[in-house]
């Protein structure tokens, strides 16, 4: 005998807390940066040029070819932490996975999520709104 439909079209669980999958990478740390691109070969029209522009309108290709200080890349957020609903929900997700791994730290640029008055901390009736969509049609 075959197994009942149900059984197969179980939906996997990354946690115990089913969290997206791309949230527990990006939690656990093993979404790394962008690979960093070859220097450019600039003529020098085109670094009068950039000079010219404000620091903040270049690239990291164009600040690195000019040498002016560039930050360390750092991992992209997931689209499930930017898009709807996932950006509302993004402080109880990241408490749910805090309380699995303890030992853990936010994302960098994210240590926000660690602090509850924090600016950014969605409002009350937006996370409301975002439980009821996460839900997928169900009241």
């Amino acid at each position: 005998m075959t197994a009942p439909k149900a059984v197969l079209r179980q939906r996997r669980r990354t946690s115990a807390v089913n969290l997206p999958s791309d949230l527990v990478r990006w939690f656990a740390g093993e979404i790394a940066p962008a690979p960093e691109l070859p220097p450019l070969k600039l003529t020098p029209e085109q670094v009068t040029t950039l000079r010219s522009m404000p620091a903040s309108n270049l690239s990291r290709a164009e600040r690195r070819a000019l040498r002016l200080p560039v930050l360390a890349p750092t991992p992209s957020p997931p689209w499930s932490a930017k898009a709807w609903p996932g950006y509302a929900l993004l402080p109880e997700r990241w408490a749910a996975w805090k309380r699995e791994h303890p030992d853990a730290h936010p994302p960098i640029g994210y240590a926000w999520l660690d602090d509850p008055n924090a600016r950014q901390q969605p409002p009350s009736w937006l996370v409301s709104e975002a439980r009821k969509c996460a839900r997928r049609g169900k009241s």
